[in-house]
């Protein structure tokens, strides 16, 4: 799966133990749900980890393992011991564990997700809309649709 098809869920949150780049799934929080009940093996979700020193990590992850293991494919941030650091190289270790969410609302995300990579013209713009001077936007008026 790849980050363009990403999935989201409503209220999803667990509790983690990490290994390595895997964070292994260890039930939700009351009033929540678990990752196995919104999501399929394969599934590429965002996510939010935090652990109780304030220490977060944020990215896409694929699902796994029956919907109970969750590996990051792209870290795109992490906040330890106070310093925020915007596309690190890789995720933080969390060795007593912690949370992690997936809870975007999935009607909202769905929505954005689908308008960004639809390659059709969902605003029906009109070939007179389009700026045929400008280089940048391509030789057709599809070309500059499609930028």
């Amino acid at each position: 799966m790849s980050i363009e098809n990403a999935k989201s869920g409503n209220w999803v949150v667990e509790t983690f133990t990490r290994s390595g780049q895997v964070f292994t799934l260890r039930g939700s929080s009351v009033g929540y749900s678990s990752h196995d009940q919104v999501f399929k093996d394969g599934d590429t979700i965002p996510y939010a980890a935090f652990d109780d020193n304030n220490n977060r990590e944020s990215g896409y992850a694929t699902v796994s393992g029956n919907g109970r293991v969750l590996t990051p494919v792209e870290v795109t941030a992490t906040l330890a011991n106070g310093v925020y650091t915007d596309s690190p190289a890789q995720g933080l270790s969390f060795p007593s564990g912690g949370t992690i969410a997936c809870t975007f609302n999935a009607k909202a995300f769905d929505t954005l997700w689908e308008h960004i990579y639809r390659t059709d013209n969902p605003h029906e713009v009109l070939a007179g809309q389009v700026d045929q001077n400008n280089p940048e936007l391509g030789d057709t008026v599809q070309d500059a649709l499609d930028t």
